[in-house]
């Protein structure tokens, strides 16, 4: 095992399966919420995002506020230049893992939706089947963008080219979780 103990973060990024491979092909990680505009233009404070998803979005429920403006916030503040991304793509079933390359861009003219973006460098493009059950339910989170931190080292190690040792369980399980779940 390697020795990550000055490892950046590592963020997992959910996101919608209509992008296909453009995330990939044109080097980009992104979320949505396209109704709150251009995210440098608020001040870095939760509550000023809590503020704005509330206008943008009032039919969404009180208790989804926070979260949702959470992970717009830590979009926008948190991911820095160096980090490591995490996309499990539900388009052709592979763990794709770069390192995040720019600051927050606002986007509005790329796509139709998710203007939320950072560049990335993509790095590797591994099977779901290559990780551990463990792995796969961590980056597997309903949430759009989560830190990664249980299984941390086994990311590092896939990105270094160092296998996974599976057990047979897990050979087992990764394999029935790569055929049914759609992460």
């Amino acid at each position: 095992m390697s020795d990550h103990t000055s490892a950046p973060t590592i963020w997992g990024v959910h996101m919608a399966a209509n992008q296909r491979e453009w995330p990939i092909e044109q080097g980009f990680v992104s979320i949505g919420w396209d109704k709150m505009g251009d995210l440098s233009n608020l001040p870095d404070t939760r509550d000023a995002f809590k503020a704005l998803f509330l206008e943008k979005y009032p039919e969404d429920k009180k208790g989804a506020i926070p979260v949702k403006a959470g992970v717009l916030f830590r979009f926008a503040n948190e991911i820095k230049p160096g980090d490591i991304v995490i996309y499990p793509s539900k388009t052709d079933r592979m763990v794709n893992i770069g390192t995040v390359e720019s600051g927050y861009l606002y986007s509005p003219d790329e796509m139709e939706e998710r203007t939320h973006r950072r560049k990335v460098r993509w790095l590797k493009h591994i099977p779901r089947s290559d990780f551990s059950q463990n792995s796969l339910n961590e980056i597997g989170s309903a949430v759009t963008l989560f830190q990664v931190s249980n299984n941390a080292e086994e990311f590092l190690n896939a990105l270094e080219g160092i296998p996974t040792e599976l057990t047979d369980q897990d050979d087992t399980v990764a394999a029935s979780a790569a055929e049914q779940v759609e992460l």
